[in-house]
């Protein structure tokens, strides 16, 4: 019963569309390909917010610290801890910043290559932004840019089940064809093995 409702209204849909003028058509998919490229992009958000609320609390403790508000500044430094914990349960992990680099480069190579981006070049920051107490590396890709690839490759990264804090995404023109530039800060908490 259900399955032949939504063939009825995957029917109704296309004899919709049948209707649209040619102008309406483009206009509509135009509209879904901004909505299939945006909705990556948005879910991101969330991590900048998160990263922007631990510097503001960050700033607050320094501040009632220097005015010696005891109360305060036992309940800001909860508030930092708990927004650090929250970071670091989708912060990556690693024995050290070296093999966190590599794993990390290696790991987006992969998946622009696998979104079907041609020629993707990763570059890591050689030692780790600190911010706030927690450690991020910051990397940027660059390569060969088509829409469908790009979507492809903004999707597989959530796949890969941990977060970062999309900087900024450019996609420019140098006369051999259109090149992206994708830059992002990913948090890694350092955890040393435990040795007997």
């Amino acid at each position: 019963m259900v399955f032949r409702d939504i063939v009825s209204q995957g029917a109704n849909l296309k004899a919709y569309a049948q209707r649209l003028s040619v102008r309406e058509q483009v206009l509509v998919g135009g509209l879904v390909l901004v909505a299939l490229i945006m909705a990556p992009l948005k879910a991101y958000d969330w991590s900048q917010d998160q990263l922007t609320a631990l510097i503001n609390d960050k700033t607050t403790l320094a501040s009632l610290q220097a005015q010696d508000n005891g109360a305060q500044v036992r309940r800001m430094a909860r508030q930092l801890s708990a927004r650090q914990s929250e970071i670091k349960t989708w912060a990556w992990t690693s024995q050290s910043f070296a093999v966190a680099r590599v794993v990390l480069e290696s790991k987006l190579v992969a998946a622009a290559i696998q979104a079907g981006l041609v020629n993707p070049e990763v570059k890591s920051s050689p030692q780790p932004d600190v911010v706030s107490g927690i450690n991020f590396i910051r990397v940027e890709l660059t390569g060969a840019f088509t829409w469908t690839a790009f979507r492809i490759f903004m999707d597989s990264l959530t796949g890969l089940g941990k977060g970062f804090v999309v900087s900024s995404v450019e996609v420019q023109d140098d006369g051999t064809g259109p090149k992206f530039r994708f830059v992002a800060l990913i948090p890694v908490v350092i955890e040393r093995p435990n040795h007997p």
